[in-house]
């Protein structure tokens, strides 16, 4: 694997403070990883799917979800760090595909861990 693991993303000072440029680069992102192309998923009788609706603030369920927080879905406001991370989940979900073995699509989750762990461990 080539490049930092996982990836660094951008941050809000990246955009001189400009909280609706920021949002619109996280949305690009979200928009290329999900709605562009979808990730391989490759566990059989199980569906891999992105929420759209309802739109949040114009933008797509999924992407809200994954840059918010909150106790339920009408009180969830943006959160910096989910932000810089908007990129993470495809980037989980193409490792996780990566590891099954396409024999018998069985999967060690502690071998994805421990190597997950060990390398944001290493960046700090």
């Amino acid at each position: 694997m080539n490049g930092e693991w996982p990836p660094a993303g951008k941050h809000l000072n990246d955009f001189g403070g400009d909280w609706a440029t920021y949002q619109a680069h996280c949305y690009a992102e979200y928009e290329r990883d999900f709605l562009d192309g979808t990730p391989t998923w490759p566990v059989p009788n199980k569906r891999f799917a992105i929420k759209r609706q309802p739109l949040v603030n114009g933008l797509c369920h999924t992407f809200w979800h994954i840059i918010s927080e909150g106790p339920d879905e009408e009180s969830r406001v943006p959160d910096l760090s989910r932000c810089e991370r908007v990129c993470w989940p495809r980037f989980i979900l193409d490792e996780f595909a990566r590891r099954v073995c396409p024999i018998n699509g069985v999967w060690d989750p502690a071998v994805f861990i421990r190597e997950w762990f060990s390398r944001t461990v290493q960046r700090r």
